[in-house]
């Protein structure tokens, strides 16, 4: 078992054709803001702990047949208790995310200790679902977050909030109860990672790829919007 990286961007290498750019060359000053902080994120036979291209046969693989990552937060306090959220906002596109945070996995409940193990037991709100970016629409930001449970509060779900995965609903809503500042405040660490379909031609020697998005969009509703420069802290 591997490893990702809490508050880094994570930019997933499909097979492409591209030279040495980094992930800060695809990302922008907000989405850069995620790639802080200690937060591993675990498949089998891959470790992200810094901001990458994740090679395309690994991207199948998570796409295809991995189930949920394990997930580790070395620094998390043992005698409390987190949440963690997968979204994707860039659903169904980049160009048109009408379905933007669409939710992959929503576990609550988790315990400090178990957390810091990577061996996590919780509540599962909204069963993971591996990413799989439609063709055409260029790359995708997963992006995974862990929040503090304020103590003696657990999120729960609407019978309307349970239906649907594409509403942006548990950011804008169920996580904006956390008492004080509300989501900023018990929003630790992010990890944000780029995926992309690719479309490879029959002819061994015409390979296609997509051209990555020039410094991918900034954010410009949900987390980053709530928050601002309140990520930056971590």
């Amino acid at each position: 078992m591997h490893l990702f990286y809490a508050s880094v961007v994570l930019c997933v290498l499909c097979a492409c054709h591209m030279t040495t750019s980094t992930c800060d060359e695809l990302l922008s000053s907000e989405d850069a803001e995620f790639c802080k902080g200690k937060l591993k994120v675990i498949y089998p036979d891959l470790v992200v702990d810094k901001c990458m291209i994740v090679p395309q046969r690994i991207r199948e693989k998570i796409s295809k047949e991995w189930g949920p990552p394990q997930i580790q937060l070395p620094s998390a306090d043992e005698k409390k208790k987190y949440t963690l959220l997968m979204v994707d906002p860039d659903a169904p596109s980049r160009q048109k995310p009408s379905r933007a945070y669409w939710r992959h996995w929503l576990l609550v409940d988790i315990k400090g200790e178990a957390l810091q193990r990577g061996d996590i037991s919780a509540v599962e709100l909204s069963a993971y679902t591996r990413p799989t970016p439609p063709q055409g629409t260029g790359f995708h930001r997963y992006q995974f977050l862990i929040f503090e449970q304020p103590e003696g509060q657990s999120l729960s779900l609407s019978p309307q909030e349970n239906s649907s995965r594409g509403q942006n609903d548990v950011i804008s809503g169920p996580l904006q109860s956390f008492p004080e500042t509300g989501i900023c405040r018990h929003l630790l660490r992010g990890l944000v990672w780029l995926d992309q379909w690719l479309q490879f031609s029959s002819s061994p020697k015409t390979t296609r790829t997509r051209t990555p998005p020039a410094c991918c969009s900034t954010l410009t509703s949900g987390l980053h919007t709530l928050c601002g420069s309140f990520l930056s802290q971590f």
